[in-house]
């Protein structure tokens, strides 16, 4: 009867279990899911928070980066230049002649410094920052050339005009334009340059009208001019693979004695 009873008692057990009760695989697997939903959150969370200080590292090294390349190399140019502006006074007419393209030469590896430093800003790296820089960079030059510049900017277009432009996106970019005003400035023989800005559908369009003598050979072709040896349109293939290598691209319209216009066409990457 002891035996029984306990086999009794045992079964009673086991049938009052709550992993037997009715509802109860519904219960477990509820649970199971709410425990894989917090531990993926918790795997989120902590993938979140690494690509965040990766980030901040990243940044904070572009920025120590480019502020060492600024005050070394920035100040080696300068030295440069200045080295050779003085030696110029007292040299020979041939001398002076060298000199003044060591001079040169100084302030264009000033300037692509000086481009490079601020691509790897990571403070200057809206579209609106973008705007800013190349026109400032187009008036600098342009006015130094003794060519009117004329600057059409965008509207403002809310949050795209704030949005972030990568790095590699900005540096090729901004060297277009370097490429495309510097050949209007020196093989159009243009009195006016129009540098404008436009934002469509998350493309950013960038155009360079002149009013020179209209002769911009297309990507590849030979430039039709005198220096033809040295400006054929390797330059504009160059440009052309440029823009291509960022998801860009570029069209030229050249008529002779009415001018060119340049239109390149860049992803934002929002």
């Amino acid at each position: 009867m002891i035996t029984n009873h306990f086999t009794t008692s045992l079964d009673d057990l086991l049938l009052r279990s709550p992993w037997r009760q009715p509802g109860a695989p519904g219960v477990v697997a509820l649970m199971l899911v709410g425990a894989m939903a917090v531990t993926m959150g918790c795997c989120i969370l902590r993938r979140r928070n690494t690509e965040r200080a990766v980030s901040q590292a990243v940044q904070h090294e572009r920025t120590r980066v480019s502020r060492d390349l600024h005050d070394s190399l920035g100040a080696v140019f300068a030295e440069i230049s200045l080295l050779s502006s003085l030696a110029e006074s007292q040299a020979t007419a041939e001398q002076a002649k060298e000199l003044s393209q060591i001079q040169r030469r100084a302030k264009t590896g000033a300037e692509t410094l000086k481009n490079i430093v601020w691509a790897m800003d990571p403070a200057a790296g809206t579209v609106t920052d973008f705007i800013d820089h190349a026109a400032g960079f187009a008036s600098d030059y342009l006015s130094a050339a003794g060519i009117r510049c004329e600057i059409c900017r965008p509207p403002s277009n809310g949050g795209i005009a704030v949005a972030d432009l990568s790095p590699v996106l900005r540096h090729h970019a901004i060297l277009a334009i370097h490429e495309t005003v510097r050949n209007a400035a020196t093989h159009a023989a243009a009195e006016e340059v129009r540098l404008g800005f436009e934002i469509e559908r998350r493309r950013l369009r960038i155009w360079v009208n002149d009013n020179g003598c209209g002769t911009c050979p297309q990507p590849g072709e030979a430039r039709q001019s005198p220096d033809a040896h040295r400006s054929g349109g390797h330059g504009l293939r160059n440009l052309q693979a440029r823009l291509e290598s960022i998801g860009g691209g570029i069209r030229i319209d050249s008529d002779p004695g009415r001018g060119t216009s340049v239109l390149m066409d860049l992803p934002l990457q929002l």
